[in-house]
């Protein structure tokens, strides 16, 4: 009795195992990848659920896909097939998940080394940061829950050129937790290059909640704001921003260049007043404030305009009363026109001086100023900027 339940022990181990199999694991050992595939598939065609046969022919694919060296898109086919081998041996023995999940960690960290090297030759060699991207790719499909691939391939296909593609990982990245500022940057940077300006909102929103206090974030989502012509909202943005910051003169002086587009001229002084006095040599603020007085100034002459055409009109149908009336609102005009004007130009001259100093073009200026000089009586210093601004002398025809 012993001998035979013994000898059907020895036969019943002897079935177990597929000849086939065998032969695959010694080509494998021989580095003979073909070889290795032919004998673990003829075992796969007699029992496709064999789990042992399916694990293994993960690894020689896993192995062949290494063996590639230049050919990064065959070696990514192969890393696919092998991925998918590996999973089916898993369906069909879940034993096998910690054996198979070690192997991928493995092959992981080969493959993200791989993408790192051919990174660092793009900066000599161009064409190398699609062979970063693909490597980087193949590790994110061996470690599907690590952001470190996604964002990495990101950045190969954005040094690549190829910023419509590198959008995708660095979105899933994001989603995934790499949430860091400079992520957030970078793809809303991606969306506008790629016409996808309607995205960027919503996300320097989200990027906005998970860092309030973020200055960059704070810029970028208030130049959305601004390019989308959302300008309500971005006002709101900035009184915000600078309940916070009173000292940013970025901020006041963004602020009060809304307000001098929307036509509000007081709102917009205070705002560009602000950011002059914490930078007095800030060009950009110091022009504005003068464009803010001019403006107001105009506003000023265009109701004097009207009121006079409406006197003129009507003067003699009206009362005394109602006479003078409108000469003081005419008079009160005509103080707050030249006022503001007069206001304008020594924070011109400054802008002018600065921006001259720069080497930069001063026409804008000199035409303000030309201006302002010619409405407030000062045809001499008016004409030194006629020139410049591109006018012959106009001051005996342009006073009013």
């Amino acid at each position: 009795m012993f001998v035979v339940v013994l000898g059907g022990l020895l036969l019943s181990a002897g079935c177990a195992s597929d000849p086939n199999v065998e032969g695959a694991r010694l080509d494998l050992k021989n580095n003979d990848y073909n070889r290795a595939l032919e004998n673990v598939n003829k075992a796969l065609d007699k029992n496709p659920k064999n789990a042992t046969a399916l694990r293994l022919k993960g690894e020689i694919l896993m192995k062949q896909a290494r063996s590639v060296k230049k050919d990064v898109e065959k070696r990514s086919k192969l890393v696919q097939r092998s991925l998918d081998a590996y999973e089916k041996a898993v369906e069909v023995k879940p034993d096998l998940e910690s054996r198979v999940t070690k192997m991928m960690r493995q092959s992981y960290v080969k493959e993200f080394e791989k993408g790192s090297k051919a990174f660092e030759r793009g900066k000599k060699e161009k064409s190398a940061y699609n062979a970063a991207a693909q490597y980087f790719k193949n590790a994110s499909m061996m470690q599907p829950d690590s952001t470190g691939p996604y964002v990495n391939r990101a950045f190969a296909l954005m040094n690549a050129g190829d910023r419509e593609a590198a959008i995708e990982p660095l979105e899933t990245a994001i989603e995934m937790g790499a949430d860091k500022v400079q992520n957030y940057r970078f793809l809303a940077n991606l969306y506008w290059k790629t016409d996808r300006s309607d995205e960027v909102i919503a996300l320097l929103e989200e990027a906005r909640g998970k860092y309030p206090d973020n200055a960059d974030i704070q810029s970028l989502l208030l130049n959305a704001y601004v390019n989308a012509g959302e300008t309500e909202q971005a006002m709101e943005t900035y009184r915000s921003a600078i309940e916070k910051e009173p000292n940013n003169k970025l901020y006041r002086y963004n602020y009060g260049s809304l307000l001098l587009e929307a036509k509000r001229y007081d709102e917009a002084i205070e705002q560009l007043e602000r950011a002059v006095e914490v930078d007095p040599e800030y060009t950009n603020a110091q022009y504005n404030l003068g464009a803010a007085h001019v403006q107001k100034a105009v506003a000023a002459n265009d109701s004097l305009r009207k009121i006079n055409e409406k006197f003129r009109g009507n003067r003699e149908q009206m009362s005394q009363s109602e006479k003078k009336e409108m000469r003081a609102r005419m008079k009160k005009l005509s103080k707050k026109r030249e006022s503001n004007f007069s206001a304008a130009i020594p924070v011109l001259e400054k802008a002018y001086n600065l921006t001259k100093a720069a080497g930069d073009d001063t026409q804008g200026i000199c035409k303000s100023l030309y201006q302002a000089y010619v409405q407030t009586g000062q045809e001499e210093k008016a004409q030194s900027y006629s020139e410049c601004a591109g006018f012959e002398d106009k001051t005996s025809s342009s006073s009013q």
